[in-house]
């Protein structure tokens, strides 16, 4: 199962978020910005995202 981590830096630096890979690949970014949402979650089965734009 593929899944993407829009903004990771969200989570905050004493907050261990590698848990999610027991449930797949999982690809973390820092930081999402519009323009790159639709690029990032193309191929994902699940999104974990805060802020991030996701109705373009």
């Amino acid at each position: 199962m593929k899944i993407a981590f829009l903004e990771s830096s969200n989570a905050g630096e004493d907050i261990d978020i590698s848990c999610f890979q027991k449930y797949g690949e999982v690809t973390y970014y820092r930081n999402t910005v519009r323009e790159t949402v639709a690029e990032r979650v193309r191929d994902a089965e699940i999104v974990i995202v805060n802020k991030a734009p996701m109705n373009d």
